[in-house]
């Protein structure tokens, strides 16, 4: 009786003290990458959900579901498996069942966006986009932050990304 006790007791204080019960949930996020030799992890950082993806060509696509919610901030980080600095990109393609968003690193913090037809079909003009949405594309050391609006995907089951580095190894 004595231990059940004590365990009631280590219990409260640390409930009391704010330590975790329990051990951290796990990401919030499910990702599938399409090619074999790119890896990623998902971590917090600052209070963002940060996907850094290891690419090992510099081509890449993956695909993202949350598994109850979306994080509100979420960042992509992008990186080369061989070290050399990710600095650029071509192309960049963010799409859901209701959005497709398309940017390059020239676009400057800025990416043009297109809301999907009755058909669920985007269009093809780049010139003429629904709008324009306000995204980052800031260097991290060798690596490529691109840092989306909060709470983007909150009503959405998935989400694809496809990017293409202009330079490739």
């Amino acid at each position: 009786m004595d231990r059940i006790r004590q365990l009631c007791l280590v219990c409260g204080v640390m409930a009391l003290s704010g330590l975790p019960l329990r051990a951290a949930d796990p990401a919030p996020l499910r990702l599938q990458l399409e090619f074999p030799a790119d890896k990623a992890t998902i971590t917090e950082e600052e209070g963002r959900t940060v996907i850094t993806v290891t690419s090992a060509s510099g081509i890449g696509r993956m695909t993202l579901s949350a598994k109850e919610r979306w994080p509100k901030d979420v960042t992509l980080r992008l990186r080369y498996a061989g070290g050399h600095p990710f600095k650029t990109l071509e192309g960049f393609d963010v799409t859901s069942s209701r959005m497709q968003i398309r940017a390059e690193t020239a676009d400057t913090n800025k990416a043009r966006f297109f809301l999907a037809d009755d058909d669920g079909k985007f269009s093809r003009d780049d010139l003429n986009p629904t709008g324009w949405l306000k995204i980052e594309f800031k260097p991290h050391g060798d690596d490529l932050d691109i840092i989306f609006p909060s709470s983007l995907w909150r009503d959405e089951k998935e989400v694809r990304v496809q990017w293409i580095d202009f330079y490739r190894v």
